[in-house]
């Protein structure tokens, strides 16, 4: 083959030198088969005419070189003559870097992310027991009054609505014979904020002191397959709440029988039950209150360097645009005191009284952990100072970022 220009036109022509020999050939073909067509001296001659139209061109380069047979290529540039970029001057220390609009819209969506991916480990929704106000209510009957204790379950989102809310008493320690789960209330909604007390458990208590209640207590609502638990033992409560766009909140409650009077108060884990009184222990008292910074302190400390952990420092980086190390340590104590108070009971000395109280929706506030206190604003009075949790609050959330961790 021959190996001739590549460009111009020795290249079209050696390119379709290929074309009169294919119709000589079918001429041929045709003249055979139909007596029809050009005679067979033209058909000879285009397939003849084939060979030097590809041959024309080595023929022509071995006569005359190149000249005439490409076009010509463009001139390369002088590097050393060529215009250097002009280099930009980079911002002095404590001189603000100019405005990225594309930077700060990918920050903003990956703060989104962060935040969207912290909201999907931790559930926007809370359960709370107590004996006081709206978590009882008392009904006489003939010869009894039936008690029955509520459980409160709360939307401590400060901007998002909980759809299809659902809580189910998912196990009872202590009573083998009853398999759960079992729903207790389903179907509602909470506005951000909004609560919704439920009624949990329900007992018979003697009128008269000399007199005996009823020998089982009551979960709610009755129904067939509802357990009865004894009224002879102390019990702890396993208990779900679910919600559409949220994840699952976990809490234990202790029920038990002082003094023929029905009990309730939360509990610190599932086995945290005296077998000598069968009456419930770890109830939370001054002495046993672990200030909540310091508790935020322990708890990060157990899960720095885990996917969860990880998530937690992100948010609080791109919240604080990565400043100072302070000022990010600062973000990420006060991510895990708000987060931690959707684990257990946080409490406070509230003013004006002065009274240790539940903080509740921590989110209604602006938290600053080297204080340790709630104000509504920056310069405010603290509503709430020396806040405070538990070993469970601690316990509970450490137990949940490792959880999530390994899903991750």
């Amino acid at each position: 083959m021959a190996d001739g220009g590549t460009g111009g036109w020795p290249g079209y022509l050696q390119t379709t030198s290929f074309i009169p020999p294919l119709l000589g050939g079918e001429q041929l073909i045709q003249i055979w088969a139909t007596e029809k067509g050009l005679p067979w001296e033209a058909s000879a001659a285009l397939i003849l005419l084939g060979a030097p139209m590809f041959f024309a061109p080595a023929i022509w380069k071995h006569l005359h070189g190149d000249a005439g047979t490409d076009l010509p290529s463009p001139a390369a540039p002088d590097l050393r003559t060529a215009p250097k970029p002009v280099p930009q001057p980079s911002p002095q220390r404590g001189q603000r870097p100019a405005f990225d609009p594309i930077k700060q819209a990918f920050d903003e969506h990956r703060l989104a992310e962060y935040r969207a991916i912290l909201k999907g480990r931790l559930s926007d929704l809370k359960l709370t027991v107590g004996e006081t106000g709206k978590f009882f209510k008392t009904k006489s009957t003939d010869g009894t009054i039936r008690r029955t204790y509520c459980v409160k379950c709360e939307n401590v989102s400060r901007d998002e609505s909980v759809r299809n809310c659902k809580v189910t008493l998912n196990s009872i320690t202590t009573q083998t014979e009853y398999i759960g789960p079992w729903v207790i209330e389903e179907g509602f909604d909470l506005a951000a904020g909004d609560h919704k007390f439920i009624p949990l458990i329900s007992y018979g208590e003697a009128r008269l002191p000399s007199a005996i209640g009823e020998t089982f207590m009551e979960v709610l609502p009755p129904g067939v397959g509802n357990p009865k638990p004894s009224s002879n033992n102390a019990h702890i409560l396993q208990i779900r709440a679910t919600g559409i766009s949220t994840g699952p909140y976990d809490f234990c409650c202790k029920v038990w029988i002082e003094g023929g009077q029905l009990r309730i108060a939360q509990a610190e884990n599932t086995t945290g039950l005296d077998t000598e009184s069968e009456t419930p222990t770890g109830i939370a008292t001054s002495s046993s209150l672990i200030p909540l910074i310091k508790a935020a302190e322990e708890a990060y400390a157990a899960l720095e360097g885990t996917p969860f952990g990880d998530e937690i420092v992100g948010a609080a980086g791109f919240a604080r645009g990565f400043g100072s190390i302070s000022k990010t340590t600062e973000e990420i104590l006060r991510l895990v005191m708000l987060n931690m108070s959707k684990c257990g009971e946080v409490t406070g000395l509230k003013w004006p009284s002065g009274k240790r109280l539940p903080v509740g929706n921590m989110n209604e506030f602006k938290i600053y952990p080297d204080e340790n206190c709630l104000r509504y604003d920056d310069g405010d009075r603290p509503i709430y100072t020396e806040l405070a949790t538990t070993r469970a609050v601690i316990d509970e959330f450490v137990r949940y970022g490792n959880s999530v961790s390994g899903q991750l």
